[in-house]
């Protein structure tokens, strides 16, 4: 502007300057900002945008701030490369974006390789019950128009609500909307759309949507719940989930023919006579601690013991 004055910005973005975050008058500055939207909004927890760029020691102390302001107060950090655990733990971050797990999600089913998916859990299972987990989001392709086969997208969101983390949908994926950013705009993945327009874009994949998302709430293995990979090919993949003497088995098959697969039971007890996918009821007889059961091209079950 023809003066001397001058600051560092974000990546070149002057609306964006960066902050001396080790500076106390900026720090506190910060804190009461987030203070007034608890004290005046009542709100549970914050999102930190590139939080793979701020300073770790600011984080920290924004953690005890906020434990004061608020008890169970969630701070959630966009993270995109890095080891998740350098800010995911009792001193930092709550969570952060597992983009691994995303990018596994939409490649492993795109190239029939479940391999990729489950060395991806498996890499990350010391954290994974905290990572955000997520098919698409406001900078991501929508995952309807990264998949090669649209008729894997109920596997993509199986696999969402049921591998560890805290799943997310970004709204419109539920209807299996397509959108790709270009290389100057990102508009295309932030549709406006009405509460009419909405109710008219239901459709299987929302009702299937719905139903997991319920499962995934009433179902307590699924919060936290103890990964064990029970099958893997390439094209087909079970794990499960357990809590408390609660054990769910999820089974997924990604080929276009019918699969058969035979599993163990984690922890069986001898009496557990059938499994019932919470899906669609259909139960799965039982012998001898395992399991036995024949798997329609491109979809998967929700396991759990049949009662009666």
């Amino acid at each position: 502007m023809g003066d001397p004055f001058g600051y560092e910005a974000w990546q070149g973005h002057f609306s964006l300057p960066c902050l001396n975050l080790s500076s106390p008058d900026v720090k506190n500055y910060l804190f009461d900002t987030v203070w007034f939207w608890v004290d005046t909004f009542d709100i549970d927890g914050i999102r930190l945008d590139c939080a793979n760029v701020l300073d770790f020691q600011f984080m920290r102390e924004l953690r005890k701030v906020t434990a004061v302001m608020k008890a169970n107060f969630w701070l959630m950090g966009e993270v995109i490369h890095g080891e998740y655990g350098r800010w995911v733990n009792g001193d930092m971050l709550h969570s952060v974006t597992n983009y691994e797990l995303h990018k596994s999600i939409y490649s492993g089913l795109n190239d029939h390789n479940f391999f990729e998916i489950a060395h991806n859990v498996r890499r990350l299972q010391a954290i994974g019950r905290d990572l955000y987990t997520f098919l698409d989001n406001h900078d991501e392709d929508r995952i309807a128009s990264k998949l090669k086969k649209r008729e894997h997208l109920p596997l993509a969101f199986l696999l969402l609500f049921t591998l560890p983390g805290i799943p997310s949908v970004y709204y419109g994926s539920e209807w299996g909307i397509e959108g790709q950013r270009s290389r100057t705009s990102d508009e295309a993945l932030r549709p406006a759309v009405s509460a009419k327009e909405a109710k008219e874009h239901e459709n299987e994949l929302t009702a299937l949507v719905r139903t997991l998302a319920h499962i995934h709430g009433e179902q307590k293995a699924f919060h936290g719940g103890v990964y064990t990979e029970l099958f893997l090919t390439n094209r087909q993949y079970a794990f499960s989930r357990q809590l408390e003497g609660e054990t769910v088995i999820i089974a997924a098959n990604s080929d276009d023919s019918e699969a058969e697969l035979t599993l163990p039971i984690p922890e069986h007890p001898a009496e557990i006579p059938a499994m019932t996918d919470l899906l669609t009821g259909e139960r799965y007889p039982a012998e001898n601690g395992r399991l036995t059961l024949k798997i329609k091209g491109n979809s998967g079950v929700v396991l759990k013991m049949a009662e009666g």
